[in-house]
């Protein structure tokens, strides 16, 4: 009798071990479209051997209910459809999961808030105790966590050093001395300008080109000029004295041979 009352202990526990590893897995509060007609949650089997799901119940946050059948390997989706008026609220609920009307227990539920469209809430790992929100649905695959964003790095503005302005020595000019008239011997000594003989000078002519600019050189020069322009005049004036002579001597000469061929007709 003992051995027999062991046995049914065993065959009562079996089924409740296997009913622990059925939980909800994934759901989609918010599909695109028709929340009634796309809306869906999807059970997990963490077992290796399939699990008979008759009779289970999915009951909603009003405690709406409606009754599973059939067998589940792995993963098993589920539309609920809007039957007996259960719904996957977009604002967020807790489901629960009996494996019978006469449960008082749930064996899992799952909570969730305000869903996103085309986002669903899942477990990860698959059958595990973490709720992730707004995963890219995988029906009857295993959940795969959100792609981690790289965070944009932010430059820093390299900041270039400003140059400072090395200062260039201004260079003091040296005042020019200015020549006097009477330091004599800072000038050079100006050398007298040659005539030539044939040389004309008029009043407008230069006697010579000269690049000393001296008081000096200027005096020998105004010098030399008229000192030649006074030998030129007393040449001409004797030249002409010359002529005169000459003219006077001719006509005298001239009148004396008028006058003897008058007195001494033939």
């Amino acid at each position: 009798m003992s051995a027999l009352l062991a046995v049914l202990a065993i065959f009562l526990a079996f089924p409740r071990v296997v009913n622990a590893q059925i939980v909800i897995n994934e759901i989609l509060p918010d599909p695109s479209g028709s929340d009634t007609e796309n809306e869906w949650l999807e059970l997990y089997n963490s077992s290796d051997s399939p699990v008979s799901i008759d009779n289970y119940v999915l009951e909603d946050g009003k405690a709406r209910r409606i009754i599973l059948s059939g067998e589940i390997s792995k993963w098993l989706l589920i539309y609920p459809k809007g039957e007996g008026g259960f719904a996957l609220t977009n604002t967020g609920s807790t489901i629960k999961l009996f494996t019978s009307t006469a449960s008082a227990e749930p064996v899992d539920s799952f909570s969730y808030s305000k869903a996103s469209t085309d986002k669903s809430w899942g477990r990860l790992p698959d059958g595990g105790d973490i709720s992730e929100e707004k995963l890219d649905p995988t029906p009857e695959k295993a959940n795969q966590a959100p792609p981690t964003p790289t965070p944009t790095p932010t430059e820093e503005p390299t900041s270039t050093p400003t140059s400072t302005p090395t200062s260039t020595p201004t260079a003091t000019s040296t005042p020019t001395p200015k020549s006097s008239t009477s330091e004599v011997e800072d000038l050079p000594t100006p050398s007298p300008a040659q005539v030539l003989p044939e040389q004309k000078l008029g009043a407008a002519e230069v006697l010579s080109a000269t690049t000393d600019s001296s008081p000096y050189s200027v005096f020998f020069q105004e010098s030399t000029v008229s000192a030649s322009a006074s030998s030129q005049s007393a040449s001409v004036k004797s030249k002409l004295g010359v002529n005169l002579t000459l003219v006077g001597l001719g006509l005298l000469t001239l009148s004396g041979s008028v006058l003897f061929f008058r007195n001494n007709p033939y």
